[in-house]
């Protein structure tokens, strides 16, 4: 592509400036091709401005920085700008077609949930016979085509290159995990979110953050996205998410009065909950996964559903028919064995989840609970 094509959303200053054709966008000093652009940034460990000269050496023909180097190159086009970060999700929506523009895509943010609901949600979405893809901390899908994840929220190249593939294979809906270090780090810079979900805001990740309030800054800015958004109304946060919210709001709550109302919640121990879902319509909710904290995860995907047309009780039979999510509250199938106790694998590490999952463990068994 060629690079002014690239820079038309970029506030910045170029240096050298010549239309070359650009091959490649990385941030990544280590792995360049001819032609490729490079975007310096200023990461929490490393800062990619000292690897601007070996990313030219390796043959990067234009650089994204903030500061510009002492040595200027006239072979190489510069691009100095106020945030790189947010200039390479924007150039890299840019590089791979604007694929977000090209689905539908929705993000769920949260401390806890986030990983039980966009596999619902995908899973469900497949069940009923749609194209869809998957972004999560276990696995990323494009329809049931699997490959690994390493983060939470892929980097913006990565995340764009994968949208753009699920986008040639026909996906019309993403379900994506959106973690509060990749809203701070810009990854999701350039993207357009039909959707965002928020599970719940408990103490996590301060030492990146640093404050309560920085934690809880980082995930409004999904919602300033997003077309209509579903929130947790039994999280008191939800008030201050909702007030930064452009388009339509949804909330679900145990409590009533709100759009999406859960009553009846059955905990039935290790074979899962039962639960009323009133929403546009009604439905009877068996679910697969046990513990309380599980009903909120369906809900909020059952309300998703229907800002897609879809009835609460398509999506219920969809979710009755779902097996366990690897990792989340898995019970492990040891019937072969005649051991005389149940193995729960979960993936809690913050006190409120792993408070939430021993909960609901605890009704497997009047016996010993071993953590």
């Amino acid at each position: 592509m060629k690079l002014n094509d690239l820079l038309y959303k970029i506030d910045c200053e170029i240096i050298n400036n010549r239309n070359i054709e650009i091959t490649q966008i990385t941030f990544d000093s280590r792995n360049i091709h001819e032609g490729a652009l490079f975007v310096a940034q200023s990461g929490v460990h490393v800062d990619g401005h000292n690897y601007i000269a070996s990313a030219i050496e390796k043959g990067a023909k234009a650089i994204v920085c903030q500061q510009l180097p002492a040595d200027i190159k006239t072979d190489v086009v510069y691009i100095k700008t106020e945030n790189s970060s947010k200039a390479l999700g924007l150039i890299a929506s840019t590089f791979y077609g604007n694929p977000s523009k090209k689905l539908k895509l929705i993000g769920i943010t949260g401390t806890n949930g986030k990983t039980t609901t966009v596999t619902l949600l995908h899973k469900l979405f497949r069940q009923i016979g749609y194209n869809s893809g998957l972004i999560s901390t276990i696995v990323n899908k494009i329809n049931e085509k699997e490959t690994p994840s390493t983060h939470t929220t892929p980097d913006a190249v990565a995340l764009n290159k994968l949208l753009s593939e699920m986008v040639d294979n026909g996906c019309e809906y993403c379900f994506m995990e959106v973690s509060s270090h990749s809203i701070v780090q810009a990854r999701i810079e350039g993207l357009q979110f039909y959707g965002a979900i928020f599970s719940n805001i408990t103490h996590d990740h301060l030492d990146f953050h640093k404050t309560a309030d920085d934690y809880i800054s980082s995930k409004c800015k999904l919602f300033t996205q997003s077309k209509v958004s579903v929130l947790n109304g039994d999280d008191p946060l939800s008030s201050v998410i909702a007030r930064r919210t452009r388009g339509k709001k949804r909330f679900y709550s145990e409590k009533g009065n709100t759009d999406i109302v859960l009553s009846g919640i059955c905990d039935k121990g290790i074979d899962g909950t039962e639960f009323d879902y009133f929403g546009r319509k009604y439905a009877k909710v068996r679910l697969f996964l046990p513990g309380r904290y599980n009903v909120h995860n369906a809900a909020c995907a059952i309300g998703i559903c229907e800002e897609f047309g879809i009835d609460a009780s398509d999506s219920a039979s969809a979710l009755e028919s779902l097996t366990a999510i690897k990792g989340r509250c898995e019970v492990l199938d040891l019937s072969e064995f005649d051991v005389g106790f149940s193995v729960v694998i979960d993936f809690a590490h913050t006190p409120d989840a792993l408070l939430n999952v021993l909960n609901a463990c605890r009704s497997f068994t009047g016996k010993r609970l071993i953590s």
